[in-house]
């Protein structure tokens, strides 16, 4: 059975659960007024403020994973919001006093989280936050949900190996112990209310603390009893759900009250604190974690320990049954032995304040899943495919070792086409294509594929007809014969090879019990030549003055840029770079280029008199001009002195010489220069006269 709830639609059913990142726990809020703030930049951990909470024996504490802002947080049975008030429906999400909680994200709702407590009376039950509600605070949408009773008060989380899914790990609670772990799987779809089950450990009904690994493969779970103090190690399926492989850990007698327990960052030591009159820190490593040493001991107890955002590892303390508000810590967890660099009394929750004996529950699982398709990643695979020969078939998937196989050849010809092998094999008795297909079991899942494959007779082993080749052109060279060695004349030994020039290629194609050769003959063609000529002109400016550019008749295809023209020959009326690309009927190309250059006729008028007197009206005296160069101009007054000259054509003469107004009368202009006259360049001078005005 699955619960069923309300999704989004979108791109946010994908990502959801797994946005659930590295910042979701930088926010700590837990005990009596306690607080751990971590910086989401730097991962400093400071002290915080106004936590409402009074000696809760859960706590949850859920940031954003991208920001980490706090979102919210909870002791079980009140949600508060990162502004420190109750959230709507957020009172007495469960009726009884809780004693675990754990928060997984709703797979298939971004903005949703469900909330899983067990109370006093071992119920274990849900409600649902949407932080998309009351303006982005958060609201309860639901609570009081039953989901299962004689449940054990420790939670854990994991992300299951493939897609957007959460596994909530439990136990049983029953008196006399089963000894039986729950995991619920949780989907986009909702929550399966069937659990899988593994009978597997020692632990009964009596918890001390229970976590995963950084990869969510192993789980630590402890016993907090003074005669059966536990801790155990087991390996966790993220696919099935199931809890295999039991390893109880090394314990002096004098160790008694298992409770906190964390892996290192890197997963390769795993540390239990042993606690009443006095504490112990032991770190467990090695193969199946087998070696141990103290790497801490103290008057005050140990309790409850958790890898922080900055990869230091913390533990709760308390002395004489009192809560104490100093927390330890372990500067490097990853190193062995003192290497630790164990510090007391790292932080300091402050005045009236205490750790009560437990921190936050959050998911340690970072890994990212697979995503696959329904098939998880199954395929195969197979070798030796010759008639004569035996094929091998070999499956391989995401998943872990299949529970069974079951393979059907689909060989009309055979009285044995099915196979529970796991690397079965098949002998054909005539060449063709044939289906395979394949059924594999795992955990309960059924998964099915089918592949084709071709059993040939190597003596007819074909690379084709001889073929011709365009020049400057290449071709794919593919023998029939799939799966099999192949030698071409080149040296490659692949099945396919890539042919750029005439003349003969051939494979020799070999399996155990076969072999053949086959060749073929690249006939090169020659180059496809087109010429557009070059060194032409045109004047936009007259409608006469045209370009043919043509690339030559009988092609199949042609196309021309930049004018996207289909045709045999264009007319360009504008200069510019024209580039043609033609395919003939065997589907060889050609192609040209053409540089067509602006060429006008200069075009060339002086005005007889001018105003310089800056009423922006014939202030300058200056050529009017078109398409010339080489300029010279001057100018001079009645006496012979020149008083203006100039080179550029878009300068003129404004009246002045020397910085004076020169004065009213009439004065000379000389002007050459170089222009096109009927497409010849030619020495042009004139001279004349001017009146300035004033």
């Amino acid at each position: 059975m699955v619960l069923a709830r309300n999704t989004l639609l979108g791109v946010f059913l994908f990502i959801s659960a797994f946005v659930f990142g590295q910042k979701h726990q930088n926010n700590w809020y837990f005990g009596r007024y306690a607080s751990i703030l971590f910086d989401a930049t730097t991962n400093t951990p400071s002290v915080g403020k106004d936590n409402p909470m009074v000696y809760p024996t859960a706590a949850i504490s859920i940031s954003d994973s991208i920001t980490g802002e706090l979102l919210f947080y909870s002791n079980g049975r009140t949600v508060w919001n990162k502004n420190h008030k109750t959230m709507p429906n957020g009172n007495n999400i469960v009726t009884a006093p809780v004693q675990g909680a754990i928060a997984i994200p709703n797979p298939g709702n971004r903005n949703q989280y469900y909330i899983f407590t067990v109370e006093i009376n071992r119920l274990l039950e849900y409600s649902i936050i949407d932080m998309s509600l009351n303006g982005g605070l958060g609201d309860v949408i639901t609570k009081n949900n039953l989901l299962a009773t004689n449940t054990a008060s420790k939670l854990a989380a994991v992300k299951h190996k493939f897609n957007n899914a959460y596994w909530l790990i439990t136990h049983s609670n029953t008196n006399p112990a089963q000894n039986t772990f729950w995991a619920y799987n949780i989907t986009e779809n909702g929550i399966t209310t069937t659990p899988v089950t593994s009978k597997i450990g020692e632990v009964g009904n009596k918890f001390g603390d229970f976590v995963s690994d950084s990869k969510g493969s192993k789980l630590a779970l402890t016993t907090y009893d003074k005669d059966n103090a536990l801790a155990q190690v087991f390996d966790f399926d993220k696919h099935c759900g199931t809890v295999s492989n039991a390893k109880t850990l090394y314990k002096e007698n004098t160790w008694d009250y298992a409770y906190g327990a964390a892996f290192s960052p890197n997963d390769e030591v795993l540390y239990i604190a042993y606690s009443v009159s006095e504490s112990q820190l032991i770190q467990y490593f090695g193969t199946d974690f087998s070696s141990w040493g103290m790497v801490a001991n103290s008057d005050n107890n140990y309790n409850d320990i958790l890898i922080g955002p900055d990869n230091k590892l913390y533990i709760n303390t308390h002395l004489n049954d009192i809560p104490s508000k100093d927390i330890d810590v372990l500067h490097n967890p990853n190193n062995i032995g003192f290497a630790v660099d164990y510090q007391q009394d790292f932080v300091d929750l402050g005045v009236n304040r205490n750790g009560n004996f437990q921190f936050p529950n959050f998911i340690t699982d970072k890994s990212t899943p697979k995503v696959t398709s329904a098939t998880h990643g199954l395929s195969i695979t197979f070798t030796n495919n010759c008639i004569g020969d035996s094929t091998l078939f070999e499956q391989t998937s995401n998943t872990n070792i299949p529970d069974s196989l079951v393979w059907h050849f689909q060989d009309p010809y055979s009285t044995d086409s099915v196979s529970r092998l796991m690397k079965p094999k098949h002998k054909y008795s005539k060449p063709g294509k044939y289906w395979v297909f394949i059924t594999y079991y795992r955990c309960g899942l059924a998964l099915k594929m089918a592949q084709q494959i071709t059993i040939i007779d190597a003596a007819n082993v074909s690379l084709g007809p001889d073929t011709t080749i365009c020049y400057n052109d290449s071709v794919t060279l593919e023998s029939n014969a799939k799966g099999l060695q192949h030698l071409w004349n080149t040296g490659e030994t692949t099945e396919t090879i890539t042919a750029k020039n005439s003349g003969w290629y051939w494979v020799t194609v070999t399996s155990p019990t076969c072999k053949a050769t086959d060749s073929i003959y690249l006939k090169g063609l020659p180059p496809i030549l087109i010429d557009l000529g070059d060194g032409y002109t045109v004047c936009e400016h007259d409608t006469d003055d045209l370009v043919k550019l043509d690339a030559g008749k009988g092609y199949h295809h042609y196309k021309w840029t930049p004018t996207q023209d289909t045709s045999q020959w264009i007319i360009v009326k504008q200069a510019g770079d024209y580039y043609v690309v033609v395919e003939d009927y065997r589907g060889c190309k050609g192609d040209d280029g053409s540089k067509v250059a602006r060429l006008c006729d200069f075009d060339f008028y002086m005005p007889n008199a001018f105003t310089p007197n800056d009423d922006g009206i014939n202030d300058v005296f200056m050529p009017t001009a078109l398409d010339i160069e080489d300029l010279k101009f001057e100018i001079f007054n009645t006496w012979g002195e020149r008083v203006f000259m100039t080179s550029n054509p878009q300068q003129g003469w404004d009246g002045t010489y020397k910085g004076k107004l020169s004065p009213q009368g009439i004065y000379l202009y000389k002007i050459s220069f170089k222009g096109y006259s009927n497409k010849l360049l030619r020495n042009y001078n004139f001279k004349g006269t001017v009146s300035l005005l004033r």
